[in-house]
């Protein structure tokens, strides 16, 4: 029995440190974003992804996402015709440092305002955003 008490103790210490390393790759995106990234990246590549993908690398469910997109927190754009949801990499920036911002306990309005705060270089506004 505690040869498997201690087993479990040791996965879930893994999976806590694997987390850690995600949301510290989370972090490093956003410093480049902030302080190393050129100001018009319209040349940039951007894949795209469907409501499913981006739910499923970021580990939320599609129904997080459209209420992140009602919160001003993501922007996907639309499929012409069909009119369906397309995640760009900015998007799964955001998405990424949204989950990661609720899972520290901030409200959807602030995590909104600390993301607009990163896409705009305002690193006062960021400071404040996120001390709060």
């Amino acid at each position: 029995m505690a040869e498997r008490d201690l087993d479990s103790a040791l996965m879930e210490l893994d999976h806590a440190h694997a987390q850690l390393l995600a949301d510290r790759h989370v972090i490093d995106a956003f410093v480049v974003r902030i302080f190393e990234a050129p100001q018009d990246d319209s040349q940039a590549f951007h894949e795209l992804f469907t409501p499913i993908e981006l739910a499923r690398r970021v580990g939320v469910t599609t129904t997080t996402l459209r209420a992140w997109e009602d919160a001003g927190i993501l922007h996907p754009q639309r499929e012409p015709g069909s009119g369906r949801r397309q995640y760009r990499d900015a998007d799964v920036r955001n998405a990424e440092l949204a989950h990661l911002l609720r899972r520290a306990g901030h409200g959807l309005r602030e995590i909104a305002e600390t993301i607009n705060a990163v896409h705009t270089q305002e690193v006062a506004k960021l400071e404040l955003s996120l001390s709060r």
